[in-house]
């Protein structure tokens, strides 16, 4: 087990949290969250791992969202490493909707590992995604300051305007700022024609997918009786998954292949 790994408890506790709004959530938040709930974890070593954060973010997404659709407990055991290759990232788009944030001070404490109850932990994911507006401090020269520059020659300190964003990476002024894309979980997807006879859409967000997936269960009675996690595919279904019966894990790993990245709109 790697030491990103060790951190699947946590991810799972942040995401199975009462109240935590799945369709909503972004996997910046739950790296976010990570670090202010663990003060051995620093930004900077989830920077440097965000791929391998957000596979495992990825995995026990979807394992919850799915046990959720089913009515099941989101706790259970996590899925197998194989099943979560087929995750689809949002990538950095989903920082793109976040406002920057200044460097927090070293100082500053940070909840124990586990020592937040799962309704702290709603809480503060729900005040984090609807918005919450964070201060930022603006720096100015005093027009004393400034006359005394001018005296000297007219040298100042060229000002800098380089700002920081939500991924810590630096941004010179100039530099042209990162076009705003659909990110996270939220991102959609067309769909294949087999997945679209059974939803009715053309294009839909993954966790929006897997809800009408579990509709259609439901609605045609499709969950084995004994076994309420493994599928019993009518004839659409086994158009979509080519097999005669799917556990819900497998039908949520196969789900990625039927989802493709919309084409890019032509600029005017």
């Amino acid at each position: 087990m790697t030491d990103v790994e060790s951190y699947e408890p946590l991810i799972r506790q942040i995401l199975s949290a009462p109240g935590v709004d799945l369709s909503t959530i972004s996997a910046k938040r739950v790296r976010k969250q990570l670090v202010e709930m663990d003060d051995s974890l620093s930004a900077e070593f989830v920077r440097e791992n965000k791929e391998e954060f957000d596979k495992i973010i990825g995995g026990v997404y979807e394992e919850v969202s799915a046990a959720r659709a089913n009515g099941d407990d989101p706790k259970g055991k996590r899925k197998s490493r194989d099943e979560e290759e087929d995750y689809v990232n949002g990538g950095d788009g989903e920082d793109e909707e976040e406002e920057e944030e200044e460097a927090k001070p070293a100082k500053t404490k940070r909840a124990k590992k586990g020592g937040l109850t799962d309704e702290e932990v709603a809480r503060q994911l729900d005040s984090e995604i609807n918005g919450r507006q964070r201060s930022s401090r603006a720096s100015s020269t005093s027009a004393r300051g400034r006359g005394r520059g001018a005296k000297r020659g007219g040298r100042r300190g060229a000002k800098s305007s380089a700002t920081v964003n939500s991924d810590g990476e630096v941004i010179e002024d100039g530099e042209p700022k990162k076009k705003r894309r659909g990110g996270g979980f939220q991102k959609e997807y067309m769909i294949s024609e087999p997945l679209m006879a059974v939803i009715e859409v053309e294009k839909l967000s993954r966790p929006q997918t897997v809800k009408k997936l579990w509709d259609y269960i439901r609605r045609h009675d499709l969950q084995n009786p004994s076994n309420k996690k493994e599928i019993l595919c009518d004839d659409k279904f086994k158009a979509l998954f080519n097999v005669d019966k799917i556990d819900m894990f497998a039908m949520n790993k196969q789900l990625g292949r039927h989802l493709r990245e919309p084409e890019p709109q032509a600029e005017a």
